[in-house]
């Protein structure tokens, strides 16, 4: 019986290989947004904690006033950036989603060629028994 060969293998391969890379780059991605999602977090824990421990007395007031000012930047800009990561992730997954679409579409192809492959080998291989039978039988 020969070897099943499917002539897209190679092609199968690379959108295999493509599956895998837009998947790591998915993973990669929600990473990188979970992290800044806890970065906002973070400086909005050590805002209030700065907060709770705020003495009250008049410079100090003035102080706490820029450093609340600047936690207020510094969040904005966290939250911009996990936003433009939110973005990225999105559009990560909407790759890995037709890199896996290509991939499965080629997997269904080769299982329905084997299929077919081992239907016309199960089919001669009945033919030469049949035949076998009947010579022996003449016999």
């Amino acid at each position: 019986m020969p070897k099943f060969e499917f002539r897209l293998d190679t092609v199968l391969r690379l959108r295999e290989r493509e599956e895998d890379e837009m998947k790591q780059a998915y993973q990669a991605a929600v990473a990188r947004r979970i992290e800044a999602d806890q970065s906002v977090e973070d400086l909005r824990a050590h805002r209030q904690t700065t907060l709770v421990d705020a003495p009250l007395d008049l410079e100090t007031r003035r102080n706490l006033a820029g450093l609340l000012e600047k936690f207020d930047d510094d969040e904005q800009a966290l939250i911009t950036i996990a936003d433009l990561l939110q973005q990225e992730e999105e559009s990560a997954l909407r790759r890995y989603h037709l890199a896996k679409q290509a991939a499965e579409a080629l997997r269904k192809l080769r299982a329905g060629r084997l299929a077919e492959w081992e239907l016309s080998e199960q089919r001669a291989e009945q033919a030469a028994l049949d035949e076998w039978a009947v010579q022996r039988r003449l016999a």
